[in-house]
């Protein structure tokens, strides 16, 4: 498989993504072009995310501490974000890259856009 070409197909991102999440050690890679697709996907999922947040107005508020969160869904995701914070820490303290994007991934994909963000359209659809 040429590097290339698949850059050409999927996108950087997607093929350097895919080898850090295929990189255990002790494990040959067995590369898929059907996996960097699916990387690629994640990718795009990071984009609509934050264009779901840009048009909503979401902005980063520096003095946000994390006992300020009113929602119960806003704490709740706050708590898995620092469990997705940890365990990235230690995929990559512990040179385990295929641990760190796997949890990047998890959270990202199964926690923030399947359902954080499917719970806050309503909230910014609201009257309030």
């Amino acid at each position: 498989i040429d590097p290339l070409d698949l850059i050409d197909e999927y996108g950087a991102d997607a093929l350097r993504f895919t080898l850090t999440v295929m990189a255990a050690q002790g494990r040959d890679v067995k590369l898929d072009p059907a996996r960097i697709a699916g990387y690629r996907n994640f990718g795009t999922k990071l984009w609509n995310a934050t264009r779901f947040a840009e048009m909503n107005e979401v902005a980063r508020n520096d003095d946000f501490w994390l006992h300020d969160a009113k929602l119960a869904v806003n704490r709740w995701i706050l708590t898995e974000l620092t469990r997705a914070a940890r365990a990235i820490t230690e995929g990559i303290t512990t040179y385990r890259f295929n641990e760190a994007a796997g949890a990047a991934y998890r959270f990202v994909w199964n926690l923030f856009c399947d359902w954080y963000l499917e719970l806050l359209k309503p909230v910014f659809m609201g009257t309030d």
